[in-house]
């Protein structure tokens, strides 16, 4: 009776009703990529999802990187007023850096030969705009969790993806190779992004977007650019330029098979936990700014993510061989044996990954810069000795994996303590 009286009120909280808004509509933004991935798979080749993978995570570091992660100061901000300039500040960041990045154009075929694309230039011409939208999606997004509207964000979501996913197909059907991949994301964004404009009407101000209130909040958020900023594109380096060095050091079709982990499993397990990620840092702020500390939401969503990983994982690792060779076919069947290999990674990034905000909420922007530049390192050392000693890709991903497990670990222990040490003061 206690049990079922505590699961009841379990989803009676409103911290895990506006995870499970979030989570519904990540699961249900999930089911046509994992349903299509057969048809895809057999549609493009291992090569075309790698030179995809090359876009896609160059698309996550310079998305990083246009707002300056004033983006995030949205969320925290104590007035809206200042929510509202800080809003137009990343959103014209945004814009001007985006299109910057046209005058990396000439430079297009040494890049990707660095890269190791294979020749396959047309991703690079397609940066620009894909920062643009990609900057864009995360200012709104950011401005829709301060407004807690999760349903917005939700259905922003299953729009995005299944616009993505439908377009990836037909694009397939076209021969379009891996432009046909890149393209569907990009008109994706813009589906996403209008749905998420359409809810910020009358809610977002005209009068906010002027030079002098966005001076104003661009000094006080300062930290933002100078330590969250570094701290979140080493972050987002981590992995993104793994993808790099798998294109470099194998081949595109090594890279093609991980980027295949992330997109049936890695990406769901992402989703999951941005979306309790979101919910965490609004529950955190407010109850920091109640009662000076955020004990209680640190220690019961610790306790919920581990309950939820164990069984999670334990699924992934027996049964990754018959998931991925059945869904994909016997083509993909190398990635079966990825997945085995970065469980480990996942498994601690799953319970870490949503709760490491606590540090940024907490103030401590500069030890949280300190530990992504040092996960950064957890990601480049392995990729060093690989490099050295002509590690197999297995090899090279199974340190990669058990390295990255322990740099998640260790900040775990490091936000515990600060979550601790406010308890108690």
């Amino acid at each position: 009776m206690k049990l079922r009286e505590r699961l009841l009120g379990m989803f009676k909280n409103d911290f895990v009703k506006n995870v499970l808004i979030l989570v519904s509509g990540s699961t249900i933004a999930q089911f046509l990529p994992v349903i299509l991935s057969p048809l895809l798979g057999r549609l493009y080749t291992p090569s075309d999802f790698g030179v995809y993978t090359l876009f896609t995570s160059t698309v996550n570091i310079l998305g990083q990187l246009v707002g300056l992660k004033y983006d995030f100061a949205i969320v925290v901000s104590d007035l809206d007023e200042k929510a509202n300039g800080l809003f137009f500040l990343s959103m014209s960041l945004t814009v001007g850096i985006s299109a910057a990045m046209i005058l990396a154009f000439p430079f297009a075929t040494p890049i990707d030969r660095l890269l190791g694309g294979d020749g396959h230039i047309g991703w690079i011409f397609c940066l620009p705009l894909a920062a643009l939208m990609t900057g864009m999606y995360s200012s709104l997004n950011y401005y829709n969790v301060r407004l807690k509207q999760y349903k917005a964000i939700t259905n922003a979501n299953i729009i995005k993806t299944v616009v993505q996913s439908i377009l990836q197909l037909g694009f397939a059907l076209l021969h379009w190779g891996a432009m046909g991949l890149i393209l569907g994301q990009m008109i994706s964004f813009v589906a996403g992004n209008t749905r998420m404009i359409h809810n910020l009407r009358g809610k977002v101000h005209r009068k906010d977007l002027n030079r002098h209130l966005m001076g104003k909040v661009g000094r006080e958020y300062s930290n933002y650019p100078k330590f969250t900023l570094p701290g979140s594109l080493a972050n987002t380096m981590t992995y993104n330029v793994i993808s790099y060095f798998l294109s470099a050091l194998y081949s595109t079709s090594q890279l093609g098979y991980y980027s295949m982990i992330n997109r049936v499993l890695g990406s769901p397990l992402s989703l999951v936990g941005n979306a309790v990620g979101q919910v965490f840092v609004k529950q955190a702020a407010d109850e920091k700014n109640s009662s000076g500390n955020l004990a209680h939401t640190f220690n019961n969503i610790s306790k919920l993510l581990m309950v939820l990983s164990v069984p999670l994982f334990a699924i992934l690792f027996i049964f990754a061989e018959p998931i991925i060779t059945i869904f994909l076919g016997p083509q993909w069947a190398p990635a079966a044996e990825y997945v085995r290999i970065l469980t480990p990674m996942f498994l601690v990034r799953f319970i870490v990954s949503p709760i490491s905000n606590s540090a940024l909420v907490m103030g401590k922007q500069k030890m949280t810069m300190i530990w992504q530049f040092g996960l950064l390192l957890f990601a480049l050392v392995p990729t060093g000795v690989a490099a050295l000693w002509d590690l197999t890709v297995k090899n090279y991903l199974l340190i990669l994996s058990i390295s990255l497990a322990i740099a998640y670990f260790v900040f775990y222990v490091y936000c515990h303590e600060v979550v601790k040490e406010y308890q108690n003061q």
